[in-house]
């Protein structure tokens, strides 16, 4: 994912759109484009402004974005501060705070070791990659997708946790206007990162979508 890992790959002054230009071999030569929360918004993004050899895009707690523009400016500012908050405070105290959202609840049901390894995970990042990241691929800086969707020339699979309510009411209105071409999973059990909580749900969609 650009912005994440160790040595993150960034793309300094870039806009949405161009970061997704330079991302364009990531779907040539591949049926299936897989992302989870930021990195589902950005794979459908890719996927269809460079549609290459794809089949279908799975998304595991995405949207297709903001449609209002008052409510993309407000959110592209909040995205704003949250990355001004990683130089400020340091990355442990940003992902200590992100932990803590209501839409994690559900990972803290999980075993110990598990969320020792995921905070380990998170917290290996580069802080100014994550704070690019969340200002640059801010949903308030992503193009909205919904009327593209019903045209997308790939299948797109959004899958939900039954226990996140949000992401489960996008991805039910996701099929309400995607003319056919969205299907929804919706995982029992599951809260929000459904790659984390139940891995092999994810896997049986990826497989079903290739």
């Amino acid at each position: 994912m650009p912005g994440h890992g160790p040595s993150p790959w960034v793309l300094p002054g870039a806009g949405f759109d161009e970061v997704l230009d330079a991302l364009a071999p990531w779907t040539r030569g591949r049926r299936v484009l897989v992302g989870y929360s930021l990195g589902a918004r950005l794979a459908l993004s890719l996927a269809l402004r460079h549609p290459g050899d794809l089949r279908a895009v799975v998304l595991v707690g995405g949207t297709p974005g903001i449609e209002d523009p008052a409510e993309r400016a407000q959110r592209a500012a909040a995205d704003d501060a949250l990355a001004a908050s990683i130089a400020r405070d340091g990355l442990e105290a940003f992902v200590e705070r992100w932990e803590a959202l209501p839409l994690f609840a559900t990972q803290r049901e999980m075993a110990p070791e598990r969320r020792a390894a995921q905070r380990a995970w998170r917290t290996a990042h580069e802080a100014g990659g994550i704070a690019w990241a969340l200002s640059t691929l801010s949903t308030g800086r992503m193009p909205p997708l919904w009327e593209a969707l019903a045209t997308a020339p790939f299948a797109v699979h959004a899958v939900t946790g039954e226990r996140d309510e949000k992401f489960t009411r996008i991805a039910e209105e996701m099929v309400r206007r995607g003319g056919g071409r969205v299907v929804h999973h919706r995982v029992a059990g599951a809260g929000h990162n459904v790659a984390l909580e139940d891995p092999a749900a994810v896997s049986r969609v990826v497989a079903g979508a290739g």
